[in-house]
């Protein structure tokens, strides 16, 4: 049912109810020529408006349809808004208007249909234009858009647009402005909360900037308000919490230091009180004047305070998926933690404590399974948000790379640590040789070379690690590696009183088989007495497989008869020995080896038995 015109038609809401300046003070231009760009997005502002008026009449406010269309206008507005700072839809006749300047249509049908449909829009529900300022925010597109799910059966009263922008707090909308050059306090930008110091924020009507609490009621003001907020939610209108909020930060600055703590123990009462999809709401309300606030404040102690207020919203943000209003937030108050540390404030380590504390709890959860979704979008958000912290996620990285078993995550940790140069890395490497758990020794292992190769202390310890897995992992560090250095390093470890470091070192050498290493092992084979080292020579020896380490090998599988000086020969040693041999393809091992075609080990025996089949082909062939 179209909507007749409110009174006063052609003049702006909120002038039209006397709050707004004179009609006879000059209105500065507050946009410039549309260009190419904008272009681009106002045909998607059009048709997500239209798409939004005609879905709202076939599903509830709340449903994801119209959620989704809803994110979409706002979406598309905020591009526009990243341009000019107003936007007006207005009819002159059978035309439409856009900040004042004609539509150029011709020889795109498509648009000229969307035209026509959006003009038809604005008939329906009797407005000759429709305004967005750059402050709009998603609660008051919700309002507004759920009227036009509901308008009168009957022709409503000529105050209709006028009567629910007041009431419903719609500051960012204004109705039947036909000069589009409205006067834009615009008080915050994402990069300079200074420069939105003493400037009130634009969603406050004109009417409140010069009316702020008296003194003598602010006090109660604010005792009322958590009721006040939570009502106002439950009723639908988070429009009127937004007027609520910015009231409370007119003249702020001058009540007393006590007043202004009491305002951010009320934000933290309510948001106890609110369920959480509301303390979401009242988060995204919250941020823009609280973040002037922040900006301005001089009493040290009192920005920590509200440093872990906006280090709660973080957490909210974060849990909604909101990744770019909390990396907004983060910089805040990175930014105020470096002015502290500059100014050399006695407060700087709360404050430090206060950043940590509040992003190694909830938050660091919700990140970490965003890293570890395999939703690319999800993974990128997140590490965005991560990178964009600096040094203060460094605890946050270590700690990810430390305990998180998802390898993909700790990678991506990985290179965010990286990028906050050596210091993190060097943290990184001195936490491998503190008391922390074999398996979280093995997870930054896993890790750290592809950080570094300056290794040598780390590879020191975790090469003689007593746990398995620490070593297996060392073991794929040093394949991973594999130069010179690293060579060297083994070589010297290979002299270690520590003999599981040098059985280690051995089974990396083995593998790696530099030029010339056997001279090393068979030197090492023959005059160490532990077993177990020599079990590790004789199998890299193997691997290695030249001819000059087989009288070593023999010399360990002789029976021990020829060794009666010698402690009884370990069954283990002559069979790693045994199988050593086998793996040398020469008539001189072969030859070795079929002395123990008897032998009472039966895998000894097996070996010899193998060799000696193989060999025989050889001879016949040969002969």
């Amino acid at each position: 049912m179209k909507v007749k015109k409110a009174a006063g038609a052609g003049l702006s809401t909120a002038a039209a109810a006397g709050q707004g300046p004179s009609a006879a003070t000059p209105i500065p231009d507050m946009t410039s020529p549309l260009g190419p760009q904008e272009m681009k997005v106002i045909p998607e502002i059009m048709r997500a408006l239209v798409a939004a008026a005609r879905v709202i009449k076939l599903y509830p406010l709340k449903s994801k349809s119209v959620a989704k269309i809803l994110n979409l206008l706002l979406r598309t507005l905020q591009q526009f808004f990243a341009l000019q700072r107003v936007l007006t839809f207005s009819q002159a006749g059978d035309t439409l208007l856009v900040n004042g300047e004609k539509l150029d249509t011709s020889g795109i049908a498509e648009f000229r249909g969307l035209t026509d449909t959006f003009i038809s829009l604005l008939d329906e529900i009797g407005l000759e234009s429709l305004t967005f300022l750059e402050t709009i925010s998603i609660h008051q597109l919700e309002t507004f858009i759920g009227v036009l799910g509901n308008l009168p059966e009957t022709d409503a009263n000529p105050d209709f647009w006028k009567v629910l922008a007041r009431e419903q707090g719609l500051s960012a909308i204004v109705f039947d402005q036909q000069l589009y050059e409205i006067q834009v306090a615009h008080s915050l930008s994402a990069g300079n909360v200074e420069a939105a110091a003493g400037v009130l924020p634009m969603a406050m009507p004109s009417g409140l900037r010069d009316e702020p609490i008296a003194p003598e009621h602010f006090e109660k003001y604010l005792q009322r308000l958590p009721e006040q907020v939570h009502d106002l939610f439950v009723d639908g209108k988070p429009a009127m919490v937004e007027q609520a909020v910015c009231r409370v930060y007119l003249g702020l600055q001058e009540h007393e230091l006590g007043m202004r703590k009491k305002v951010i123990d009320v934000w933290r009462n309510l948001l106890d009180r609110l369920t959480l999809a509301y303390q979401q709401d009242f988060a995204k309300i919250l941020i823009d004047p609280l973040l002037i606030e922040f900006g301005i404040e001089k009493e040290p102690k009192l920005i920590v305070e509200m440093a872990s207020l906006l280090s709660r919203l973080v957490t909210l943000f974060i849990q909604f998926v909101e990744y770019p209003l909390a990396s907004r937030v983060l910089g805040h108050i990175e930014k105020q933690f470096q002015k502290f540390k500059k100014a050399k404030d006695s407060n700087t380590q709360l404050f430090a404590r206060n950043m940590n504390r509040s992003l190694e709890s909830q938050a660091q959860g919700f990140l970490v399974e965003d890293l570890k979704s395999a939703d690319p979008g999800r993974q990128r958000n997140a590490a965005q948000l991560l990178g964009s912290l600096g040094a203060a996620v460094m605890p946050v990285l270590i700690e990810i790379i430390q305990r998180e078993n998802d390898y993909r995550a700790r990678q991506i940790a990985a290179s965010l640590l990286e990028k906050l140069g050596p210091k993190a890395v060097e943290r990184l490497k001195h936490l491998m040789v503190l008391e922390i758990s074999a398996e979280e020794r093995a997870r930054i292992l896993e890790i750290i070379a592809t950080l570094t190769s300056d290794l040598k202390t780390e590879l020191f310890h975790a090469l003689g690690d007593e746990d398995a897995n620490v070593r297996r992992a060392a073991y794929r560090v040093v394949e991973r590696l594999e130069n010179s250095q690293v060579i060297e390093w083994l070589q010297e470890f290979l002299q270690s009183r520590k003999p599981a470091l040098a059985a280690s070192a051995v089974k990396c050498l083995g593998k790696l088989r530099p030029p010339n290493i056997e001279a090393d092992l068979i030197a090492l084979l023959n005059s160490t007495d532990d077993d177990q080292l020599r079990i590790a020579c004789c199998r890299a020896l193997g691997q290695i497989a030249k001819p000059l380490c087989i009288d070593s090998l023999l010399k360990f599988l002789q029976p021990q008869r020829a060794f009666f000086f010698r402690k009884a020969q370990n069954s283990q040693l002559r069979a790693a020995s045994a199988f050593a041999l086998g793996q040398i393809s020469h008539s001189k091992a072969s030859q070795s080896l079929a002395r123990f075609v008897d032998d009472r080990d039966p895998r000894v025996r097996e070996i010899a038995r193998k060799a000696q089949a193989s060999a025989t082909p050889q001879s016949a062939s040969g002969g």
